[in-house]
């Protein structure tokens, strides 16, 4: 999944900091999926749900909740508030989630394919300028793009087109700038990963090999071998290089 932006993560773990590793936990793990609904979501986040139009992650618990859009047709998530259990409650009534958190992504079940006009993506090209992002100020201005494209009912092909360039710059930029990711650990996400689903050590054993060796990686002071990673990614249904 691409993932949009990790700024939003950023600052808020600097206001919260025991939000950090979690929070890198959650981007790593999401950045290796390949979502295509709610219910694969679940599969690796349980308590995942759908509010109003976007979906909610509890993050440390159910102390911090991460709320996100989802364009599962584009594999993308961008990244529109981090809360804390307080604050969520205060601005998000699950009745009124969609005038409380503000307009969805567009959805497209027909199959009607339109064409592709060069001359409409030249206008748009002309009216965006898109460029290498070089500044956090030019990432903020392509945000607000790739949010209002994002959420357009009717985006056309040229519209499209845009959508993923700023996209591919935005992750770029991200990536360099911020380096996402960087807290988290192979021993870290499978600790994350077992809070999240509410695991038990004793529910392991069998898949590492012992209790004692179990500790061992939990603790992060044994790494996880290539076959206990595939075994791993396989239980939580996520990718198995997260656990090397």
């Amino acid at each position: 999944m691409h993932i949009i932006s990790y700024r939003r993560l950023r600052e808020f773990s600097k206001k919260h900091g025991d939000s950090l590793v979690a929070l890198d936990n959650w981007y790593k793990i999401a950045n290796k999926a390949k979502w295509n609904n709610l219910i694969a979501v679940q599969k690796v986040f349980p308590k995942a749900e759908a509010v109003g139009n976007f979906t909610v992650f509890n993050i440390k618990g159910n102390k911090y909740r991460l709320i996100v859009s989802i364009d599962y047709k584009k594999q993308l998530i961008y990244i529109k508030y981090i809360l804390t259990h307080a604050e969520y409650d205060k601005r998000c009534d699950p009745a009124s989630a969609q005038d409380a958190l503000g307009s969805a992504p567009r959805r497209i079940d027909g199959k009607m394919t339109l064409t592709f006009n060069p001359e409409k993506y030249q206008e748009l090209l002309c009216q965006y300028q898109p460029k290498i992002i070089k500044t956090e100020a030019e990432n903020e201005a392509a945000l607000k793009v790739v949010e209002q494209l994002m959420h357009s009912h009717k985006r056309t092909p040229e519209e499209d087109e845009l959508y993923e360039l700023l996209i591919t710059l935005i992750e770029k930029f991200e990536r360099e700038y911020y380096q996402p990711g960087q807290e988290s650990t192979p021993h870290s996400i499978l600790n994350f990963l077992m809070e999240q689903k509410g695991i038990e050590e004793a529910d392991l054993v069998k898949i590492i090999g012992s209790q004692e060796l179990l500790s061992e990686i939990l603790d992060g002071t044994k790494e996880i071998n290539k076959a206990q990673a595939k075994a791993l990614g396989k239980y939580f249904n996520v990718d198995a290089s997260l656990f090397i």
